[in-house]
């Protein structure tokens, strides 16, 4: 497949076209959607190096897969950004950032809605 120049292109064909490539597995054009919560490897070994992540790969879909790995790319292409990190619910972004950011002693000043509508 002709792999584009996306530095090259303008918003909206990057929009379309960032982060997705062929599937490697079957070929397919479109970002396929993969409904599975793990992944399975050929070897003990194989399996042991994607959990330590010292082997490229997916081990369970909570902690990444092809689908949302492409929507990472796509997004951090269209930000102008390094990299992106997708959460399959609000409160995850909101922990994930909470957790990466603080550490033990340190306050947080915040309105009364961290996520959510306000209470009426």
């Amino acid at each position: 497949m002709h792999k584009l120049n996306l530095d090259q292109l303008h918003f909206d064909t990057v929009a379309i076209h960032a982060g997705q490539g062929a599937d490697p597995t079957f070929g397919a054009l479109a970002t396929p959607i993969y409904q599975t919560s793990t992944f399975c490897f050929d070897t003990v070994e194989e399996g042991s190096e994607k959990f330590a992540k010292t082997r490229p790969g997916f081990v369970y879909s909570r902690a990444g897969n092809p689908t949302c790995r492409a929507l990472e790319e796509k997004i951090a292409r269209l930000e102008g950004g390094e990299d992106c990190l997708v959460t399959g619910s609000g409160m995850g972004a909101v922990g994930s950032v909470m957790v990466s950011l603080l550490r033990q002693g340190d306050h947080v000043v915040c309105g009364d809605v961290v996520y959510g509508a306000p209470p009426w």
